[in-house]
C-alpha cells in the first residue's frame, strides 16, 4: 500500500509533540489546525468540546 502524502501543518516539532502529549483528543485538535485555526485556539476548543461531549 502507499502512504498518504505528508501534510504541511506549519507547526514546530515541539508544538506537534505537545498536541500529541497533552490533548485529550489529538486527532480533532490536529484537524482544527489543518483547517487554519491557531494552535492555541484549537487546543482550547478541543478541551471544551471534549468536556461537553464526554
Amino acid at each position: 500500500m502507499t502512504d498518504p502524502p505528508i501534510e504541511q501543518l506549519d507547526l514546530l516539532d515541539t508544538d506537534y509533540a505537545d498536541i500529541l502529549a497533552s490533548s485529550k483528543y489529538p486527532a480533532l485538535e490536529l484537524q482544527l489546525v489543518k483547517s487554519g485555526i491557531n494552535p492555541s485556539e484549537a487546543h482550547i476548543k478541543t478541551n471544551f468540546l471534549t468536556l461537553v461531549l464526554l
